[in-house]
C-alpha cells in the first residue's frame, strides 16, 4: 500500500492510498475508520478528484464518527 495524498483536517486523518489497482479514501478518527474504494481505471481527474470528494463528505463523516462513538459508549 502506498500513501498518495494527505488533506489537513482539524480533527480527522484524511489520506489517499493506492493499493492493487485501486484508491482508498480513508478517513480516522479517534477508534474510527471510514474507508472507501474506488478502481483507479475507473476514477477520472485522480488524486485531486478525490480531494475535492473528501472535502465535499468530510462533515458528513465525521458526524457519522460522533454517532459511531456514542453507539459504542452506549453498549459498553
Amino acid at each position: 500500500m502506498r500513501e498518495l495524498a494527505q488533506f489537513p483536517h482539524p480533527i480527522m486523518r484524511i489520506t489517499v492510498t493506492s493499493w492493487n489497482g485501486k484508491y482508498a479514501l480513508r478517513f480516522e478518527a479517534d477508534r474510527f475508520e471510514q474507508v472507501y474504494k474506488v478502481p483507479e481505471d475507473e476514477w477520472e481527474g485522480g488524486v485531486e478528484a478525490l480531494e475535492q470528494r473528501a472535502r465535499a463528505m468530510q462533515e458528513q463523516v465525521l458526524m457519522r464518527f460522533v454517532d459511531m462513538r456514542n453507539e459504542w459508549n452506549s453498549i459498553t
